[in-house]
């Protein structure tokens, strides 16, 4: 996919006055920053990053911002929009750096056939996403958690979770990130079921 999106430098003396002014003229005001980086104020085409958005389907798609006659490699990091109307109203670029590793957040998938399946469980997912620090040319479409060996109300925590190569997971605290979700049946619940199944003898 072509993630290649033309930007124009604008006038960030101006404030949102040379915001509005580019919107007039059907640009999308955008900042772009990073490390070692001062704030550039651009203008990118709204119609050519809405493609991008709808292709990639991706939060952390890289994109190349092409400025200046040079190609500079980038991460939305957030997207203002019309509250009403959804239209975007202003974007800010992460320029990425090789000599930096960028925070992303990246989805978590569940892998595997869980042991608690058989006895009615259900696979949840309580973390959507888990914070990761990686090289931004390494930034992982999803990370795969294997579920296989869990039943009724075992769980997966963030400390257990293998990240994906190259990758470093980010957590202050040792949250859950998938369960299998049922009810657990003891023995104590199971003989009267039992004895109740059993024909009494005459």
């Amino acid at each position: 996919m072509d993630t290649q999106l033309s930007a124009s430098v604008r006038d960030h003396s101006q404030g949102k006055g040379g915001a509005r002014k580019a919107r007039k003229s059907g640009g999308l005001p955008a900042v772009i920053y990073g490390p070692s980086h001062a704030p550039e104020s651009v203008t990118v085409e709204p119609k050519a990053l809405e493609e991008i958005f709808r292709h990639s389907q991706n939060r952390n798609t890289l994109v190349q911002l092409q400025l200046g006659g040079k190609s500079v490699p980038v991460l939305v990091r957030e997207v203002q929009r019309h509250p009403v109307s959804r239209q975007i109203l202003h974007v800010d670029f992460y320029r990425v750096d090789a000599n930096h590793p960028v925070r992303v957040q990246v989805p978590v998938v569940a892998t595997g056939k869980a042991k608690g399946l058989a006895g009615g469980g259900r696979v949840q997912i309580m973390r959507r996403a888990l914070d990761v620090l990686v090289p931004y040319d390494q930034i992982p479409a999803a990370i795969e958690v294997d579920t296989t060996e869990l039943d009724v109300a075992d769980v997966i925590r963030v400390s257990a979770v293998v990240p994906p190569k190259g990758a470093k997971l980010l957590f202050d605290q040792d949250f859950p990130v998938v369960t299998v979700a049922g009810k657990v049946r003891d023995r104590a619940e199971e003989a009267p079921a039992a004895a109740a199944a059993t024909p009494a003898k005459k």
